[in-house]
């Protein structure tokens, strides 16, 4: 029996469909993200599935900082403590995560080293419960 009132609240939006992607830009400043790091893996990066992706933000007021395609196929700490160093050495303000599992992952990873303030995800073992933290804004982008 579906009760007669509840509520369900996720702070997850999610865009999808046909010409879901022209969004990204618009989604991306209204989050803050204004300098973005691209976070991929070498094999999608190679076979051109960041191009419409890129496009679809080479019109706009978003700036694609780098693209990092340096995520193995089953991610891994290294990958993360990467990732997190990289964004703070460009100083981004926003992730765009394209590909699988793994890359999606390893953008979620860097996001919470990066709102911690720490240097290795290794250092977060046992933190059942991150609270008062501000993750990054993260679009991803699952392929």
């Amino acid at each position: 029996m579906i009760p007669d009132y509840y509520e369900f609240k996720s702070a997850t939006k999610i865009l999808s469909g046909a010409n879901a992607i022209e969004h990204l830009p618009y989604e991306l400043a209204n989050l803050g993200a204004h300098r973005v790091l691209v976070v991929t893996d070498e094999r999608l990066n190679s076979l051109g599935m960041l191009k419409p992706i890129l496009a679809a933000i080479h019109d706009s007021e978003i700036e694609v900082a780098a693209i990092f395609d340096q995520v193995p196929v089953d991610s891994a700490v290294e990958a993360v403590n990467a990732l997190a160093r990289h964004y703070r050495e460009l100083r981004c303000s926003g992730i765009v995560a394209v590909g699988g599992g793994s890359v999606l992952d390893t953008a979620k990873g860097a996001g919470i080293v990066l709102a911690t303030g720490e240097d290795d995800l290794m250092h977060l073992r046992g933190s059942e419960v991150l609270s008062n933290i501000c993750l990054p804004p993260l679009v991803a982008i699952p392929t």
